[in-house]
């Protein structure tokens, strides 16, 4: 009698199990980690387009702060108080108040009484000053935008000295 070879063609049906058990093992895995990095990525988006729209609003109101004379408790309807400023500067006064939602920048000229309104930001949620340690002004800055369908929050604080400050 002739021994016959057995050739082992294709696999058995254990060696499949195992098979199709580690990927469904290593999928749920990949996924998690694939998913965690496209949320950091998100993060990181939506903090980049905040400081993108922060970016202009910070630098304008530091220069006016900057040219400030004084910190003046009301003028024409705007009164100074822990979300809104008033400063008196050279030849204008600047009125910045927040309704929540836009922060807005309002330049009343000293002469000739015109009046400009600037909307500044939409995507700001709130402002608060700290007026205790003038001339120095600090304020923060709360965002809140929607990028890419994830809501990102960032608080920007900064301070400025007003240069030109006079006792009232």
């Amino acid at each position: 009698m002739k021994k016959m070879k057995k050739m082992k063609k294709g696999f058995t049906l254990i060696e499949l199990m195992i098979v199709v058990g580690l990927i469904g093992i290593m999928v749920p895995v990949i996924y998690s980690v694939f998913d965690y990095g496209m949320l950091g990525y998100r993060t990181g988006a939506g903090q980049v387009e905040i400081f993108r729209a922060a970016q202009p609003v910070i630098l304008l109101l530091q220069n006016d702060i900057r040219a400030g004379i004084r910190v003046v408790d009301e003028f024409s309807g705007f009164k100074t108080s822990k979300n809104s400023l008033v400063l008196e500067k050279e030849d204008s006064y600047v009125c910045y108040y927040s309704d929540k939602k836009i922060l807005t920048r309002r330049v009343i000229a000293k002469v000739g009484n015109q009046k400009e309104a600037q909307r500044l930001s939409r995507c700001l949620k709130g402002i608060t000053f700290d007026y205790s340690k003038k001339p120095f002004i600090a304020f923060k800055l709360l965002f809140l935008q929607k990028v890419r369908g994830k809501e990102t929050k960032l608080g920007l604080a900064s301070g400025v000295t007003m240069r030109n400050w006079r006792e009232e």
